[in-house]
């Protein structure tokens, strides 16, 4: 069983950073035979971690369109399940089914949301897209749902098309990580708030950013991670004077040590498919304070604080309670790492392996 994901590039995301920890995974616990195909040659930061796991990396050659899906045909013929991740491959890998028969189809659903639901033409088209795949999986329940009334399809939903398994993160990681010496970014007193994520329309740091101004001197920012938004912060950090309590520390491969150095972890996001790096930080037994979105607040709710998207006074006011009451915030730590219990990767990576073997001798059994 040849198992080949495909994805449009490793620039850091949720849905790259999770290829990156289950395909190791896949390949050392349950000896799968996994390699990536990279549609957008780029993202060398994740490209690094698969390379160092002996994970295969596939990149295109061409640099047109056609040729491009010419070459992709190519790899697909070498490989018994194809697994897409994001619109690019997720559209790709489908039209591939009119070209090359007898290949298993399997997508993830990463997202509650997409700019593609604007439209509503859209909808005719991604129900024929979503149609060619055997099974198609959503990170989660809410994702799932949204998927689901957007395709209104019931001969999918009556084909059992769809599957819900939930992202996970090596827990050990994030508990057992050690945290730096908060001098290393501000001075000793600072409450540090740090938010890990894409600067994308998808986030909202500028919601964190016009918060600041609520809060005393001594409460601080960390942004990580990168994206087409990172002028746009840092223009609006710059206006608000802020320059000297926010840092941009642009990629980092020390997530886990950041999170336990800081104080408070903020998921500040418009939409979000799950919530992953808000699950590292309750892993790492720190109070999450998270958007009122879709996918990410059921990760958060009943364990960490939820805020209303875009409202800065309100995240302020979250942060300053926390500040302030020492009991609160332990309380809050410690349910935020119970709730992050549920969310394990080997688990995850166990129903990914699951769906493989029974898709792969379903298949073979029809030819027999």
């Amino acid at each position: 069983m040849k198992i080949l994901h495909i994805i449009t590039s490793l620039r850091l995301g949720g849905a790259e950073k999770l290829l990156s920890e289950t395909l190791p995974l896949m390949s050392d616990t349950y000896k799968l035979n996994v390699d990536i195909l990279i549609i957008e040659n780029d993202g060398l930061f994740l490209k690094e971690a698969l390379i160092k796991n002996d994970i295969k990396i596939l990149t295109l050659n061409s640099k047109g369109k056609i040729s491009n899906f010419i070459e992709i045909l190519k790899h697909i013929r070498n490989y018994d399940i194809i697994h897409s991740h994001l619109f690019l491959s997720v559209y790709l890998v489908a039209l591939s089914k009119y070209f090359i028969k007898n290949k298993i189809l399997i997508m993830t659903e990463h997202s509650t949301h997409n700019k593609r639901r604007n439209k509503k033409y859209f909808k005719k088209i991604e129900k024929i897209i979503y149609s060619k795949y055997d099974k198609i999986i959503s990170i989660s329940q809410e994702v799932q749902n949204n998927l689901k009334n957007w395709l209104n399809c019931p001969n999918m939903i009556l084909n059992n098309k769809f599957i819900l398994i939930e992202n996970g993160i090596n827990l050990k990681k994030y508990l057992f990580s050690t945290g730096y010496k908060k001098t290393t970014f501000f001075t000793d007193d600072t409450f540090l708030l740090a938010m890990v994520g894409s600067f994308s329309n998808a986030k909202d740091q500028a919601t964190i950013i016009r918060s600041l101004k609520y809060l005393p001197n001594n409460v601080n920012l960390l942004l990580i991670g990168e994206g087409p938004n990172n002028e746009k912060l840092k223009l609006l950090t710059a206006q608000l004077s802020l320059n000297d309590r926010v840092i941009f520390t642009g990629l980092r491969n020390d997530v886990e040590k950041i999170l336990k150095t800081i104080d408070v972890s903020i998921v500040s996001s418009n939409w979000e498919g799950f919530g992953l790096v808000a699950v590292e930080a309750m892993a790492s037994k720190k109070p999450v304070i998270a958007s009122n979105v879709d996918g990410l607040k059921q990760i958060v709710k009943g364990s960490g604080i939820i805020f209303e998207k875009g409202s800065d006074k309100e995240l302020a006011d979250k942060i300053l309670e926390l500040m302030n009451n020492n009991n609160y915030y332990n309380n809050i730590s410690e349910q935020c790492y119970l709730k992050s219990k549920h969310y394990s990767i080997d688990n995850m990576v166990k129903s990914y392996y699951l769906v493989y073997t029974e898709l792969y001798k379903g298949k073979n059994n029809a030819f027999i």
